[in-house]
Formats: structure tokens, sequence, C-alpha cells
């Protein structure tokens, strides 16, 4: 695909179906605005992201100059990232967004609201859009303040090309993951764009209305966060799928357990299919072939190798567990940070260390087993690996989803566990006496309505130990 065929995909947002022409011309209107403050320069320029239209056509608008474009979640409180964003950044935001300009203005960014043009025909001139250097992602920051991830405009349309290449032709994408996060930006918002096909976006999850999505067959590819599909499976009774297609190609970003992909299976009538990624280099992994092995995230995309190890150079054998080594030349990030100062990667002879491990099998298939950072030694001398027990825990009846985590107590780490269930703390701790190991007990545990989670919809899990750890101190 050449770069004067990218334009922006057709998106159907609240019922409303805005056409490529549309949300170029706004685009266009934008960049003929902003030209006189950006047609010179070439430091980074950032752009706070919702789902919404107007967001999208903003970021292509911005895309069309020789800056590199900073995608910022809508969240200012999650801006703060390490290294932190450079002072005197230009923020440009949609009027949506307008009562974050104090904040951004406190962050030492000097933030402007762009009025929505009055009359969209379309401008004069002409540009290229994504023709700029690059974009900024943030990782998730569910271990510490997210890092800015540096990658290439290109290495971005390879990546979601790709992607869409091994899932398999069809006619729309349907997605609420947030498109200022790598997941969404990469599976809905790119996806889309490179190759034409509508996208249906919803700035906020609602599994009535994506049931209903479903139900048109007018879209063959849906990616989610865990959560989204159990509430999907949950909003549809088991005969929701009589005489109603569902998307051929449903993606997780991560393990699902075996009751939830069952229920989603039954209700939905499509496999829930996991997809493997990094903020670093988009994605990894995707279980795109019917009759994929449960616990798998699927093979490698084109061009994407994988070794496990210790040492990239010295791969270990089949079916064993390690670390996961990427060598993926045209997806891989350029490195943390802001351009011109961007840390250049980590890697051994071209090979990426992920922060995760797992394994390969014999047909190919990567299994990703926990984070290295997962594994810790308790004060009782027992090394723990608390993906294994979240994934443990989360087979139990009556439970949702689980974190497991390593708390502080007066005596050194122990173990902790805060679980989305009904039950009470003691019941699931009989549950847990019958069913895990002396060494996977916790040392406390607590129930909550609804695990923390970051706009990514990962598992907050900074804030999991500070709740762990109010429960041992009393407060």
């Amino acid at each position: 695909m050449t770069p004067t065929s990218l334009v922006p995909p057709p998106v159907l947002f609240e019922g409303r179906l805005w056409t490529s022409g549309e949300i170029g011309r706004l685009a266009l209107a934008w960049r003929r605005d902003l030209s006189p403050a950006l047609s010179a320069v070439q430091t980074p320029v950032a752009t706070a992201m919702v789902n919404t239209p107007q967001s999208i056509a903003l970021f292509f608008a911005l895309s069309s100059f020789q800056a590199p474009v900073i995608l910022l979640p809508p969240e200012p409180s999650e801006w703060r990232s390490s290294p932190p964003i450079p002072p005197g950044t230009r923020l440009y935001l949609t009027s949506t967004l307008a009562g974050v300009v104090r904040t951004a203005e406190g962050l030492d960014l000097d933030a402007a609201v762009l009025a929505e043009p009055g009359r969209l025909s379309h401008p004069s001139g002409d540009a290229l859009f994504l023709t700029a250097p690059g974009v900024v992602l943030f990782t998730s920051g569910s271990t510490g303040r997210p890092k800015p991830v540096y990658k290439r405009m290109a290495q971005v349309l390879a990546m979601a090309g790709d992607l869409m290449l091994a899932a398999g032709p069809g006619s729309g994408i349907a997605s609420a993951l947030p498109i200022a996060r790598a997941f969404g930006f990469n599976t809905a918002l790119m996806a889309a764009t490179v190759t034409g096909s509508r996208l249906a976006l919803q700035e906020r999850f609602n599994p009535r209305a994506m049931l209903d999505l479903f139900g048109t067959g007018q879209y063959h590819f849906w990616s989610g966060a865990l959560g989204m599909a159990d509430l999907l499976s949950r909003a549809a009774p088991p005969a929701w799928k009589a005489g109603r297609p569902a998307p051929p190609a449903c993606f997780v970003g991560g393990p699902a357990p075996d009751h939830l992909a069952d229920r989603f299976e039954e209700r939905i009538g499509a496999s829930l299919r996991q997809i493997y990624g990094a903020t670093e280099v988009g994605t990894i992994t995707a279980d795109v072939r019917n009759g994929g092995q449960r616990g798998s995230v699927g093979h490698p995309l084109a061009g994407t190798r994988i070794h496990i190890g210790d040492d990239p150079r010295a791969a270990a054998p089949t079916g064993a567990t390690g670390r996961i080594w990427i060598a993926a030349p045209r997806y891989l990030m350029q490195g943390y940070g802001f351009p011109p100062n961007v840390e250049p990667r980590e890697e051994v002879d071209g090979w990426w260390p992920t922060p995760d491990v797992g394994y390969v099998d014999d047909g190919g298939r990567l299994t990703v087993a926990g984070r290295v950072d997962d594994c810790f030694r308790t004060n009782a001398g027992q090394l723990v690996n608390t993906s294994t027990v979240s994934q443990m825990v989360e087979e139990l009846p009556g439970v949702g989803s689980a974190v497991a985590v390593p708390v502080s107590t007066g005596n050194g780490l122990a173990l902790g566990l805060l679980v989305e269930s009904r039950e009470t703390a003691a019941d699931l701790r009989r549950h847990l006496a019958r069913n895990l190991p002396v060494w996977a007990q916790p040392h406390v545990v607590s129930m909550t309505a609804a695990l923390p989670r970051l706009s990514s919809g990962k598992i907050d899990r900074l804030t999991c130990i500070a709740l762990l750890e109010d429960v041992l101190s009393g407060t």
C-alpha cells in the first residue's frame, strides 16, 4: 500500500456513519489552521485521543506534518511518564477535552483547543496523511510510570497490515478499546486504515450495542479486553447466535480462562482467540487458525521470530519455559523517549527481551506463562509465580478475574490476592485450600466487585498492591 492511498477509515460512531471523505476534510481543515505553527516544526507535538471521529481527524491532521506525534490517553493523571514529556511540547485537543487544559499547563505543556471548522468543503491544497516520522505511544504503567515508546510510522503501518492479512479478509472492524493505547491504536484504528475497512467505534464499551453490531454481519474482526469478552458473553442469551452472525475473528489480549472461552463460544457463536503483543512491538502473535490450542497465543506474525531462554542466540528446546525474545525488524520500536532524545532499545544481536516468560510447542505456537518480574521469593523462602496463581484462582467457581501480587509485610514479601467474586474471603480460602498447593496459599485475600484497571484495560497492579497492604495494616 502506497502512502498516497492512506486516508482515514469510515467510522460508525453513536449510530452515525462518518465517511472517510468527511473525516479527511475535517483533518485537512485542521491541517490548514495548524500549518503556520507546524510547517517547520520537527520536534514532537502531542494530542490526547478519545474514541471519537473528531479525535481521529485531528490525529490524521497532525500526522501530515514532519513532527513525530505523541498519543496521550484522555486521563491527565496518566501523562506523567518516565522520562517526562518535554516542557513546552505543543498539545492539541478537540473540544471534548477542553477541561484538561489547566492540568496540561501545570505539566508545562503548551495546550490549545481546536474549534471544529463550521464548513467542511475541501480546502485548497492537499496533504499526505500518516507521513510523520513516527508516533510515541506509552506502556501501560501497570508496574510503574508509563514509558514513552517511539516507533516509526512505517513500522506501525507494516504491523497493522500484517495482522489483518493474517486475520483474513473481511468487511469491518468493531472495537471499544482506547485508540490512544497501543492495543486499540494498532488493532482498531490502524487496522481499519490500512485495509480501508469500516470501523465501528464505541467511546465507552456497551456490550448490548456491540452485540447489535455483531448481529449485522458487517464486522469480521473484534478486539477487546478480557472483561469486555466476559460482559459480552453474559449479555448474550444462549439462543443469541441463532441466526445472528458473529465476527469470525474475535481476539482478546490475555489468557482467557476455559470457562470464559466456553461461555463466549456458546453464546456468541465464535471462538475467543488470543492475541499477544507489547507497546514496543505491536502485535507479536495471534491465534488466527481455527481450532487453535487453548491457552496458546498463536503463531508469530510474518516477519517475527521468537526464541525462548536466557540467551536468544542459544534458544531453549521446544516446550522449555523461559524469557521470550523477539526479532521483528519490521515492527520493533526505535527506543524509549521522545525524539530526538531516544534511548536505543536493549537487544542482543537484534533480539529484544520482552518482560514475559513462556514456551513454544512443537506446532510453533507460543504460550505466555507470565512476566519475568511476576516471580518472587516469599519471606518463607518459596519461589512463587503470581501469574500461575492468578490463573488457578480464576478457574475456581464464582470467580471473575483475580490478581496475585507480592505485598510487603513486617517480615518481607508475601503473596496477596485480590479477587472479583461475590463469595466471601473465607469461602474463597476454603476453595484455595482444596485447589492450590501449600506454596501458593496467599498471606492476604480481599474481595472486590471490580479489580482496579488502567484506561488500557490492564489491571492496575500498583493499586492492587496498595489495597492489599491497606488490608494488612487494618486501614
